[in-house]
């Protein structure tokens, strides 16, 4: 999934090539970016799919990739809410059933 993560980034990012050096780089920034996002919502997410985890996902990628995290963070609040929120939901059904 590592590869696959890392080809949707780099077209998200419109990056047809880059050296080995800013390919290491991105690949922490991806590492970083799952991991924050999973322990957020509470779950483990599949960001290679279209939907809101994806979406979050890439943009965060965006913003750490370049130094401006902090405004991810208050750009992108609501949604993060409303991400964090929903991932709840889920697991509390999946509880109760």
């Amino acid at each position: 999934m590592e590869e696959e993560l890392l080809e949707l980034t780099k077209d998200f990012l419109g990056l047809a090539w880059i050296d080995e050096s800013a390919e290491k780089k991105l690949k922490i920034i991806i590492s970083n970016s799952v991991a924050d996002l999973d322990e957020k919502s509470g779950v483990n997410n599949i960001y290679t799919e279209p939907g809101k985890a994806q979406s979050l996902f890439l943009n965060r990628v965006m913003y750490e990739r370049a130094n401006a995290l902090d405004d991810f963070y208050i750009n992108y609040r609501k949604e993060i809410i409303a991400f964090i929120n929903k991932a709840k939901v889920r697991k509390y059904a999946g509880k109760q059933e």
